[in-house]
């Protein structure tokens, strides 16, 4: 059953990236629209947050904002279906602004090793390509469900080293840590990886943290 998932998965995917780029956003945008008005626990966990975020706007506006980010969402998974299937270099030609990208030269010409942490929003997946294409970072990420999927993500990975991070809610010691460590300066000095929530406890934020170790190795991030 779970390689029939794996199969389905991918081929709806691979579907998304056949499409022209207006029909892959308007799939997507479709997709988030029956999210917003369908029930299922994607809408309720917008509304949860948009309640604790926004408490100041009216019921109505909020739920406009909820459909406006399930809009968004759908949007993100097939665009990025498109970041995973394409050559790399067609998603690198539809990038048309990048903030930010001297401070990103600077700390990779400081020498000193690059700890790059994003924000789990947006479509992420192209920023990883453009990432790589100015560094040769150790990509941490959280592996999905299907081994399917996991497979297409690694192989779209540039050929980099790909390490599948673990979430804990309980402090990460250094220990754990510290055969990472050496890979700062081992391949090209650069890690990566993205903040994300843990399910298994909502007052709880997981991510690949700054370790002591590595502000000793003088790493920036």
């Amino acid at each position: 059953m779970e390689k029939l998932k794996g199969a389905l998965a991918v081929g709806f995917l691979r579907l998304f990236a056949l499409l022209p780029w207006g029909a892959v956003q308007a799939t997507g945008s479709a997709i988030g629209w029956l999210m917003w008005k369908l029930p299922n626990g994607s809408r309720e966990v917008v509304r949860i947050n948009l309640a604790k975020c926004f408490p100041e706007l009216s019921a109505a506006e909020r739920e406009r904002l909820v459909g406006q980010t399930l809009r968004d969402i759908g949007k993100t998974l097939t665009e990025s279906a498109c970041a995973w299937i394409w050559p790399v270099e067609r998603t690198l030609g539809l990038v048309r602004e990048v903030e930010g990208l001297e401070v990103l030269q600077a700390a990779l010409a400081s020498g000193k090793g690059v700890v790059g942490v994003a924000s789990h929003l947006g479509n992420w997946e192209v920023l990883n390509h453009y990432f790589c294409s100015q560094c040769k970072p150790v990509i941490f990420y959280r592996p999905p469900k299907l081994q399917a999927l996991d497979e297409l993500l690694q192989k779209q990975l540039y050929g980099k080293e790909v390490l599948a991070s673990a979430l804990f809610t309980a402090d990460v010691s250094d220990e754990f840590y510290f055969p990472v460590d050496g890979l700062l300066t081992k391949v090209g000095g650069t890690v990566s990886g993205l903040a994300q929530w843990c399910s298994a406890a909502p007052d709880s934020i997981c991510c690949v943290p700054f370790s002591r170790a590595w502000r000793r190795q003088g790493a920036r991030a």
